[in-house]
C-alpha cells in the first residue's frame, strides 16, 4: 500500500529515542547562533528608545535560525534544551534568573507544540516558534518583578 506524501514528508527524519551525540552537536550549534544573533540584534536596545523593539527585531531575525534547528530535531527534549540554554545565557547576560525558569517553561511548551505537529507541521511550528520567541521578553522581567531594584542599578551605573 503506497504511503501518502503527508506520511512520506513525516517520515524523513525518523524520531529516535536515544539522545546522540549528534543532537547535543545541534543543540550546541543552534544554541550558538541563537546566542549570536540575539546578542548582536539586541545591541539595539542599548539605545533607550530602541530597548522595547530589541525582542521583537531577535525574534524575526533568529525565526530562520529556529526553522532550520526543526529540520534537525529528532525526538522531544531538544527544544526545551535550546530554550533552557538561551534563558542561562540571558541569566549570565544580567537579565534575572527569571529569565531561565520562563525559558525553560516557555522552551517545553513549544517543544510540545512542535511536537504535536510531528516537528514537520508548519502550524504547530509557528505556534511553538510564538512561544519560544517569548523568551526573548522575559529581558523585561527584571524591571516588571523588581523594577526598585532594577532602576537603582541603572541609576548607579
Amino acid at each position: 500500500m503506497p504511503k501518502t506524501k503527508k506520511e512520506e514528508k513525516q517520515a524523513i527524519i525518523p524520531e529516535n529515542k536515544q539522545f546522540t551525540a549528534r543532537d547535543a552537536i545541534q543543540i550546541g550549534l543552534h544554541a550558538a547562533l541563537l546566542f549570536f544573533l540575539s546578542g548582536l540584534v539586541g545591541s539595539i536596545g542599548f539605545v533607550p528608545v530602541l530597548y522595547p523593539a530589541a525582542p521583537f527585531v531577535i525574534a524575526i531575525v533568529c525565526g530562520p535560525v529556529f526553522f532550520l534547528f526543526l529540520n534537525k530535531v529528532r525526538h522531544f527534549g531538544m527544544i526545551t534544551a535550546v530554550g533552557t540554554l538561551q534563558g542561562a545565557f540571558l541569566a549570565i547576560t544580567g537579565h534575572g534568573i527569571y529569565s531561565l525558569l520562563a525559558a525553560f517553561i516557555l522552551g517545553l511548551i513549544a517543544d510540545i507544540l512542535c511536537r504535536m505537529g510531528n516537528y514537520r507541521s508548519f502550524k504547530h511550528s509557528l505556534f511553538g516558534y510564538a512561544f519560544y520567541a517569548v523568551i526573548m521578553a522575559t529581558s523585561y522581567f527584571p524591571m516588571i518583578f523588581s523594577a526598585d531594584t532594577f532602576y537603582a542599578n541603572i541609576a548607579n551605573s
